[in-house]
Formats: structure tokens, sequence, C-alpha cells
């Protein structure tokens, strides 16, 4: 997926593969999966999370802990990101 830097890019860049999962699916995640064998940060692209100044968050996991990340400024030090999808079949 290409280089995107907000959320809105990153649902353009995920439409065709899958929704974004609604609802609170970082943590059943992080309990399910291993993520010390994920380098990457693991985003649930549900900009839905206001905070107290009126900005958009959304939630991610990375190897040491579970985070919302601003939705309007995705890059992070050059680190890569997956997307985590609901599949429909």
């Amino acid at each position: 997926m290409e280089n995107c830097s907000n959320i809105e890019e990153v649902l353009e860049a995920l439409k065709d593969r899958g929704a974004p999962p609604e609802g609170q699916w970082r943590m059943p995640f992080a309990e399910k999966y291993r993520m010390r064998d994920v380098i990457e940060t693991l985003g649930v692209p549900d900009p839905s999370w206001i905070d107290e100044y009126g900005d958009a968050h959304f939630p991610c996991l990375t190897i040491q802990q579970s985070l919302f990340h601003r939705a309007d400024d995705i890059r992070r030090g050059g680190e890569g990101w997956l997307w985590l999808v609901e599949v429909v079949d």
C-alpha cells in the first residue's frame, strides 16, 4: 500500500481490501495474536474516537503498547503500518 499521511488516505487505499472494523478491536486482536512478532504498528482505521479538543484519533497497537493515534498524522519516524480490516465474503 502506498505511503499514507492521514486516515482519509488510508481508508481510500483500503476500500478494495475490506471494511474498517468498528468498535473495540485492538485489545481482542492483541490477546489473540502475539504483537511481539509484528515489527510494524497495527492500526484499526476507525477515526471515530474524538478527544476533548475535537481531534479524531484511531486505535493502534505496537509491540510495547496500546494507544490512540491522531487521524490527521500517520507518519511516525518512518515506521511501517499494518491495517486491520474486516473481510466479508
